[in-house]
Parts: structure tokens; C-alpha cells; sequence
């Protein structure tokens, strides 16, 4: 009942929830009576406060990824101009990585920096318009993606998955979709993606494009799509060379070691048990011949004589005797490039050798400008002299000792854009 006032009664007091409480409280207190040895009931407990886990999956810091490293990397390499070194130097996270995904990240960065032009060239096709300036990032993960799809040959649930993952921790979910359709329509043409000529200019920065082409002309396209091959992997087992390179997948060379066209090393068979160690194939000719002489012999067919002396063994490789011996004793700039292979039991060598002859059959010499061709001036001679040492050592090792590869069809594809 309310209390009777002078302007009226008033209501009766409302029961509010901190009220209840209080009187639950004493109604504790007068029910039980705790003891030393006693412990109260788990219902007189005092109710925990409720945690809000949603709140704390929004307010979660995300991970860092390996392909979020792979995306640090690419701006300051790319974006910022450094090194591939000196950015994983400055990286904090990369040293914070477990080795597995250590290297997975090492050999993305790579495969982005070495494909990221024609990556994106793809993307272009695939896209009606470009993505503003302020989504350049999100551009970053749509290379990288590519780059696993077409070149380093990922899964591609997990490449494409991931990528829309990283978009949407980094702030990019209005381009989830985007980026889903994308990547899967890619992904369905990657057959077809692979088989399409590459455009090995479009991966050089602007000032590397222009000065290839301005000093070789055509012959830059060549020279920039051997600095995109990935550098070989030597191997040096300590027995059974050609037993070893079978299980890894390797060639077997003349000198008892074994070429990879790339890999992880401490991912390899025989790692862990110490079965080979890795030494370049250039610095085993030494190692395993140490000083000497050796005698050679170019035979150049019924027309003409023969090449015969004894050559000191210096330098790293035979290669490198033979070009001493041609500029010491016959006076003539020569580059020569070698290799051997053994496939299904049978052994296979073959050597290239090109020579800079002048019409009188010796060297050009400041004095001699115009003798040998008088309509070439010096300095062109010495650019068609480059040019063409270039185009040549930019055979592949497999092209020289591929039994289906006649030597004038060689000679034609090196060789065919000079004039």
C-alpha cells in the first residue's frame, strides 16, 4: 500500500532488479551459515559476467601470413625499389616465419618479382576496367594469386582461397567478390593461359625495358627471357651419381655431379642424412683435376684445318681453358659453351663455339678500323660482336644436348634476328 500524503496516496514502490538482488542477498545470508570446514552451494555463487565472443573475433588482431609477407615484400621491392635482400632484412615478420612456410614465401617472392608484368597483363584481360589507385594492394594479392596459379603451380582451391582471405583482412571485403570470380575464371583458362606466347618485356621495370631495347633491338626480348630462367641447382653426391639424380629428378653430369632446374634444399632427399652437399658444377673442375694440361682438338669438317694444341687448365671449366687458348695462341676473341648429359644409359656431349674474325684473319685492332668490313665502323663491329656472344649464351643447357635438336636448327633459333 502507498502512504497516505496531502496530496494523495502514493504508489507503491516498483520492484527493480538491483532491489531483487538485495533481497536474495539476505535471504543468503539468513539461510546459510558458512563454517570453516564448509563451502557454499554453487547456487549461491555470485553469476559470472557474460563475455561477448563475437566482440573479441571483431577487435582479433589477424594473423600475419605467409603470403602477407609475400605482400610487404612486393612494396618495398617493387614499390620502394629495394633488393630482395634488403628487404627481407627489413621485414620483422620473415625471421618470425617457420621454416616450411619460410621457404614457401621465399620462393612466391621470387616467382612474383620474376612474372608480376605478364600477371598482371592477365588480370587486365580479365578485367573490364582497372582498379583505382587507392585499391593497389588489393591489385598486389590479384598478381600474387596469379602468379600461383599459372607459374609456381599451387593448389588452386588454396590459392584462390587464400587470396580472398588476405583480402579481407587487409580491409579490401567490398573486392572478395571480385577477386573469387577472377581468380576462378583464370584458374578454369589456365591451360589455355599457359600455352599463349610470353611477353617476357612486360616484367621489366620501364628504364631496364627501354635501355634493351634501345642497345639490342630485338634481340632484347630474347636476352630478358633468359634472365627470367630460374638459375640450375648443383648437387655433388658422395657415390652414385646417376643412382641419385633418378630420385631427384636431376640430370647427371660428365664430373659426377647433379643439376636441378630448382628446389629447396632442405626440403631434397638425402638432406638430413648428409648423401650430397651443394657445390656448383663451375667449381668442381678443379676440386676434381686440380693443375694440368690438357690436349683438344676442333676438327671443322673437309674444308677447313684443324684446331689442335695443349691447353693449360685454368678457370673454372673446360669452356674457359679452350676461349684462353684461342685468345693466347690464335689471336682470336672466341666464345665457346659446352655440355654433356647422360639419358637412359647413354652419354651425349656437344659444344658451340663463335669466333671474331677480322678479314685479315686477326683481331681488329684500333689501326685496323675499316679493313674488315668497311662498312661497319668500330663501334659497330664491337656491338654486333656483343650482340651475338649474348644470343649465344643464352642456350639452354637441355637445347644442347637434346638428340631431336639438329645443330643447324640451333644455330638458326640463336642466331636468326641479327641481319
Amino acid at each position: 500500500m502507498g502512504r497516505e500524503t496531502r496530496f494523495g496516496a502514493y504508489p507503491p514502490k516498483k520492484e527493480t532488479i538491483k532491489t531483487r538482488r538485495q533481497k536474495l542477498d539476505k535471504s543468503r545470508e539468513t539461510t546459510y551459515a558458512p563454517s570453516m570446514t564448509s563451502t557454499p552451494p554453487s547456487s549461491f555463487a555470485k553469476p559470472r559476467p557474460r563475455i561477448n565472443y563475437a566482440d573479441r573475433r571483431r577487435k582479433r588482431k589477424p594473423a600475419v601470413t605467409s603470403r602477407q609477407i609475400v605482400q610487404d615484400l612486393m612494396a618495398l621491392i617493387i614499390g620502394k625499389g629495394l633488393t630482395l635482400q634488403d628487404a627481407l632484412n627489413q621485414h620483422d615478420g620473415w625471421a618470425n616465419l617457420e621454416p616450411r612456410d619460410r621457404r614457401f614465401s621465399r620462393r612466391l617472392i621470387t616467382m612474383v618479382l620474376r612474372h608480376h608484368g605478364e600477371a598482371r597483363a592477365i588480370l587486365a584481360d580479365q578485367m573490364t576496367k582497372s582498379l583505382p589507385r587507392r585499391d593497389r594492394k588489393a591489385e598486389a594479392i590479384l598478381i600474387m594469386a596469379v602468379v600461383e596459379l599459372i607459374w609456381a603451380e599451387s593448389d588452386s582451391h588454396a590459392a584462390v582461397d587464400q587470396a580472398v582471405k588476405l583480402m579481407r583482412n587487409m580491409g579490401f571485403r567490398h573486392l572478395t567478390g571480385l577477386a573469387n570470380g577472377v581468380l576462378r575464371n583464370i584458374d578454369r583458362r589456365r591451360d589455355a593461359i599457359k600455352a599463349m606466347p610470353q611477353n617476357a618485356m612486360l616484367n621489366a621495370p620501364v628504364w631496364l625495358r627501354d635501355a634493351l631495347t634501345r642497345d639490342w633491338g630485338e634481340a632484347a626480348e630474347t636476352i630478358m627471357a633468359s634472365l627470367l630462367m630460374p638459375p640450375p641447382l648443383d648437387l655433388r653426391p658422395k657415390t652414385d651419381a646417376v643412382g641419385w639424380a633418378k630420385r631427384l629428378d636431376g640430370l647427371a653430369t660428365p664430373h659426377g655431379s647433379i643439376r636441378l632446374s630448382e628446389g629447396m634444399v632442405p626440403t631434397l632427399d638425402g638432406y638430413d642424412d648428409g648423401a650430397w652437399w651443394v657445390q656448383d658444377a663451375a667449381a668442381s673442375l678443379p676440386a676434381l683435376m686440380g693443375g694440368g694440361y690438357a690436349a683438344f682438338t676442333v676438327d671443322q669438317g673437309t674444308e677447313n684445318g684443324r684446331y689442335q694444341g695443349i691447353v693449360e687448365l685454368a678457370g673454372e671449366t673446360l669452356s674457359d681453358a679452350a676461349q684462353a687458348w684461342f685468345a693466347n695462341s690464335e689471336q682470336v676473341d672466341s666464345t665457346i659453351v659446352a655440355a654433356a648429359g647422360c639419358e637412359n644409359g647413354v652419354w651425349t656431349a656437344t659444344a658451340l663455339m663463335l669466333q671474331r674474325v677480322a678479314a685479315d684473319g686477326g683481331r681488329v685492332s684500333a689501326s685496323e678500323d675499316g679493313v674488315a668490313d668497311a662498312s661497319l665502323d668500330r663501334a659497330a663491329q664491337d656491338d654486333l660482336w656483343h650482340t651475338a656472344k649474348t644470343l649465344m649464351e643464352s642456350v639452354r643447357r637441355d637445347e644442347l644436348v637434346d638428340p631431336a635438336l639438329d645443330p643447324a636448327t640451333l644455330v638458326f633459333r640463336l642466331f636468326n634476328t641479327l641481319q
